[in-house]
């Protein structure tokens, strides 16, 4: 089935969801911040994702000069086989579009020796607590109540 783009129908499609674009802004927005416009990485979800895309896209409407390397996952094995280059010379901040790439990220610090930069992660997961990292957090009771909320309403 598709999905009608405008008028009267459209009401009738309900949806919650998440501004990925936003929260890659944000993120961008505190690394500036903190290390300012150079030395910039972003370490993406896979290639053709809309949540990566958008995230990257937020990233990039703040800094454009950030350096973009594409994971084949989401999962922190995946992030592993990039994790290497986020770390290279002169990065000084990297911005994570999900909190187990940062894990990955992380990781490949701690296994190198060499200086974690400053990290924000996206998601909120159970890993960024433990970890102790700067993330973006979904804010998951609110948007299953709103979907919950736009449920009962229709029934």
């Amino acid at each position: 089935a598709t999905c009608p783009t405008s008028g009267v129908a459209r009401s009738f499609i309900d949806s919650v969801g998440i501004d990925d674009a936003s929260g890659g802004a944000s993120a961008a927005q505190r690394l500036v911040e903190t290390v300012g416009p150079d030395g910039l990485v972003i370490v993406a979800g896979p290639r053709g994702d809309k949540r990566s895309e958008e995230r990257v896209r937020g990233f990039r409407s703040v800094t454009e000069p950030a350096r973009t390397l594409h994971a084949h996952g989401w999962g922190a094995e995946d992030g592993a086989m990039v994790a290497p280059a986020a770390l290279g010379a002169g990065v000084r901040g990297v911005f994570c579009c999900n909190d187990r790439l940062a894990e990955a990220v992380i990781l490949s610090a701690e296994r190198s020796g060499r200086a974690i930069p400053k990290l924000i992660g996206f998601d909120d997961a159970p890993v960024a607590a433990r970890l102790g990292i700067t993330t973006l957090a979904i804010p998951w009771d609110a948007l299953v109540g709103e979907a919950v909320d736009v449920t009962r309403e229709r029934l």
